[in-house]
């Protein structure tokens, strides 16, 4: 019926044991201990060391807000950081797009001297400073699903996700997270926005965080032509580096994580797909096997579309079909 998956539901993944020495990456594991098997030693030396974060990322805008948002936030930290992105079409994109523009990689220095980005094994060295942390923008490749989930545990908070599984996962892990889409999620994005506003106002930064978020998915939009267009068309466009700005300062409230924590907490007693998922594969395998009940339940939402009975008389008539297909 075209729901997203905050209407649909969410799956909920329960808490699992973090351990980085799990990791099946080798290259990332090597960028990050200097060996394929490393011990406690050197996780916890790393850990206390540098700054983790996970991003997966889809659009270089998107990137570009995300990075410099993480950078303003940890700003006044003297910490290297690390952040792993397993696709880099984003970070080519945003490296192309400010060449052409004749801008400089990073809109300013957030107390980072250079960055290093990591590809294929080699460093690429980009000079920011004459003084102050290094960033490192670890290019792995494609993560196993196990890594993934491992690796949203072990993020600090603020990572980024792109779609239905990561935001699931980062919602399980209840960690702050920045949504950067596709166009089809345009209307997840602004029921997400909605739920921060009503249910988590007190918490005001995380309140903008969320806000400005929706600002940054604007231009992941294309432009529409044509008699009908949605809302978002007479949406001015805001600076990018603006909206980066923003999210960044509002990180930097502590406040703002435990908005993020409750949303999360929200999200995943509200909104969670469980309950559901047997009866939903019950449904599939009948829809399967009994295409005669398929045509049925279509009749009833034709009914109920065209308003010729009330939501309730529409799902009373599908159970009972349901019944006598029993």
């Amino acid at each position: 019926m075209g729901l997203h998956f905050l209407e649909k539901g969410v799956l909920i993944r329960k808490a699992s044991e973090i351990n980085f020495a799990r990791l099946s990456n080798e290259r990332l594991l090597f960028s990050l201990f200097q060996t394929a098997i490393p011990g406690p030693l050197e996780v916890e030396r790393d850990l206390d060391s540098h700054l983790f974060y996970l991003t997966y990322l889809l659009t270089p805008v998107g990137g570009a807000i995300y990075l410099h948002a993480l950078l303003k936030s940890r700003e006044f930290d003297a910490r290297p950081i690390d952040i792993c992105t397993p696709d880099i079409g984003w970070l080519i994109g945003h490296i192309e797009r400010q060449k052409k523009e004749g801008r400089p990689f990073l809109e300013g220095t957030f107390g980072v001297k250079e960055i290093e980005i990591e590809f294929e094994g080699r460093p690429h060295k980009i000079q920011i400073a004459e003084t102050g942390k290094r960033v490192r923008l670890l290019c792995p490749g494609p993560l196993a699903d196990a890594d993934f989930r491992l690796l949203v545990r072990m993020s600090a908070e603020f990572v980024a996700v792109r779609g239905d599984q990561s935001f699931s996962e980062a919602v399980s892990a209840n960690r702050t997270f920045f949504y950067d889409g596709a166009v089809h999620a345009r209307h997840f994005v602004k029921d997400l926005v909605a739920l921060a506003e009503n249910r988590i106002a007190s918490h005001k930064n995380a309140v903008s965080l969320f806000r400005n978020m929706g600002k940054a998915f604007l231009y992941s939009l294309p432009e529409e032509e044509g008699e009908w267009v949605d809302e978002t068309y007479f949406q001015e466009k805001e600076p990018w580096l603006e909206i980066a700005l923003s999210i960044g300062m509002a990180l930097q409230d502590p406040d703002t994580i435990a908005g993020c924590k409750k949303l999360n907490q929200i999200i995943a007693s509200e909104h969670a797909f469980h309950q559901f998922f047997v009866p939903f594969i019950r449904r599939e395998l009948i829809h399967r096997f009994s295409p005669q009940f398929s045509q049925a339940e279509n009749r009833q939402i034709d009914l109920f579309a065209s308003g010729a009975q009330t939501i309730g008389e529409t799902l009373s008539s599908i159970a009972v079909s349901l019944q006598k297909r029993n």
